[in-house]
């Protein structure tokens, strides 16, 4: 299975008002989110909904590749790489279509997501909202959020990932591509006076992960949203300033790139430690792990910080539902681990304040 990550940017909507001739600056409303029109712009909303149903109609009638391609930067990315690897149909790939949390961008996603549907291929929309270039920080923030909705898609499974970064807005494309000779096995680009598709190298040398790795847990506490030690946070200012923001609040960019590798791959070789004492790990749980394919493996473990989290700091569960197990079974809850294939629930027991995991196996 192929993982196409692509940039979406504006292209195909401003491509299409300037073949139309239409008297709309969509410049200005570039970072409008839907809830900032108002009766005073009202009008260029709903010029940009014409513009979009009238692009999904028109995508689905053009079959000359050519002429698809000059559509948007995106398409060209997209239905160019198909070409440089001689496939015109669907191999199992997923589609996934990284968009700014504007109105612009989301609505230019749905198009492309329309028109790759229509050709059989499967697709997602990743919106994240705080991507914003507005201030460092603001970026910064936005960045980790992208990593981290990415690598759910990637991370414990097996499969190709492609980087499509033809599209989309500039710095973005220049934060992807950096993380990309970190993820990607290809990163594809295409110069904007050619229909040739290129595809970038990785970087002829390898990355040290020693101290990520020697570290983990630290920098696995700070992604949690765990407090460190005293002697925890001197160990982040002597050896891994690099990988932390400078409050100790986050993982930085390239931290948080290089962790995700890393946690890939641990989190699909073995149970992790639970890092609190509210968790505790039965025998039987510990057995049930070791059966369980690499993919699932990493799942579970993901599942154990997310309920971590929730335990620490009151964040809801972002990829698991905890639920209480009815009848006298020996279990008091139940927490979704995987959804996919045989879906797979963590059972546990409640004993006082602490959470005993006790076996790992389909729902009741």
């Amino acid at each position: 299975m192929r993982y196409v990550f692509s940039t979406v940017g504006t292209s195909l909507l401003t491509n299409a008002v300037r073949e139309k001739g239409l008297e709309i600056n969509l410049y200005k409303y570039s970072n409008f989110k839907e809830d900032d029109f108002d009766d005073s712009n009202i009008g260029v909303k709903n010029t940009i909904d014409s513009l979009i149903e009238e692009l999904k109609e028109d995508l689905s009638k053009i079959t000359d590749e050519r002429e698809l391609r000059k559509k948007s930067a995106e398409l060209n990315g997209i239905l160019g790489f198909y070409r440089s690897i001689k496939e015109d149909k669907p191999q199992n790939d997923l589609h996934l279509l990284i968009c700014t949390d504007t109105y612009q961008s989301k609505k230019v996603a749905e198009v492309l997501s329309d028109f790759l549907n229509r050709r059989g291929f499967s697709t997602e929309i990743i919106v994240v909202p705080s991507l914003t270039t507005g201030s460092n920080e603001g970026f910064e923030l936005g960045t980790l959020e992208l990593i981290e909705k990415m690598s759910f898609y990637v991370e414990g499974n097996e499969g190709e990932v492609i980087f499509n970064l033809v599209g989309g807005f500039k710095v973005v494309q220049g934060i992807l591509t950096a993380i990309g000779m970190i993820w990607a096995d290809r990163i594809i680009y295409i110069f904007e006076t050619s229909n040739e598709v290129l595809f970038i190298p990785k970087l002829p040398v390898g990355i040290n992960l020693e101290k990520i790795e020697k570290h983990f847990d630290i920098l696995r506490k700070i992604d949690i949203g765990l407090r460190l030690s005293g002697e925890e946070k001197d160990i982040v200012k002597n050896k891994l300033n690099s990988f932390v923001s400078a409050e100790f609040e986050y993982l930085s960019t390239w931290g948080k790139a290089l962790f995700e590798k890393v946690k890939k791959e641990k989190y699909s070789e073995k149970l992790i430690s639970p890092l609190i004492d509210r968790i505790v790990y039965s025998d039987g749980f510990k057995k049930d792990f070791e059966k369980l394919e690499n993919d699932k493996k990493a799942k579970v473990n993901e599942t154990i910080d997310d309920f971590i989290r929730y335990l620490k700091t009151n964040i809801p569960l972002r990829r698991s539902r905890l639920r209480p197990v009815q009848g006298d079974i020996g279990f008091d809850y139940e927490i979704y681990a995987t959804s996919y294939g045989e879906a797979l629930r963590i059972f546990m027991r409640k004993e006082g304040n602490v959470y005993r995991l006790m076996e790992i196996k389909p729902h009741l």
